[in-house]
């Protein structure tokens, strides 16, 4: 009897270590399943908002690559337009004379000074017809340098300065002649 209880305890053991609980270790499983599906799913949404983002940075790159290709083009162009430019004056004047202006190779033109400054005044007096439109400017004597400039007017004229010595000037009236002068203040050193 002791070996029959023994074999009942032993089989009873057995046969509950083997048993399934209702399933409860295979949904168990699939709880971890579907967990994990989740996961790949939020893993593959975080992929294809990576590749989104990519896309867009390689449209930047192509833009930029654009960008940059117009501003190397500028800069050979600014580099171009430096090249021509003059960078040196040729010469300098001697003791006693001044740099009265220079051409566009830089050669210099010099004017010689002594101890007395004279100021002088040159005027230029235009008739401007009715509805037109007229460029004049006054100069100063040789040997004299404009130093300021400004223009009276007779009539109704709208002017615009071009330099401190030259000025356009546009009539309006209809049936009216008008006048400007234009006034050069020099300096004559010698």
């Amino acid at each position: 009897m002791k070996k029959l209880l023994a074999f009942i305890i032993a089989a009873t053991f057995s046969i509950t270590a083997f048993a399934l609980p209702n399933g409860q270790p295979f949904k168990a499983l699939e709880g971890m399943i579907d967990m994990l599906a989740g996961d790949v799913g939020d893993l593959e949404g975080r992929v294809t908002a990576l590749e989104n983002q990519l896309a867009l940075l390689s449209l930047d790159v192509v833009t930029n690559a654009d960008a940059i290709a117009a501003i190397e083009d500028e800069l050979d162009l600014i580099n171009g337009m430096l090249a021509q430019k003059q960078d040196i004056l040729n010469g300098t004047c001697p003791t006693g004379e001044v740099v009265q202006d220079f051409d566009g190779q830089g050669n210099l033109t010099c004017l010689a000074v002594g101890n007395t400054v004279n100021r002088l005044i040159a005027f230029k007096q235009a008739f401007i017809s009715p509805n037109a439109v007229k460029t004049t400017s006054a100069t100063c004597p040789f040997g004299s340098v404009a130093v300021g400039g400004s223009a009276s007017y007779i009539g109704g004229i709208r002017s615009t300065t071009i330099t401190g010595t030259q000025y356009r000037a546009v009539n309006n009236p209809a049936n009216f002649f008008a006048i400007v002068i234009v006034t050069v203040t020099c300096l004559q050193i010698n």
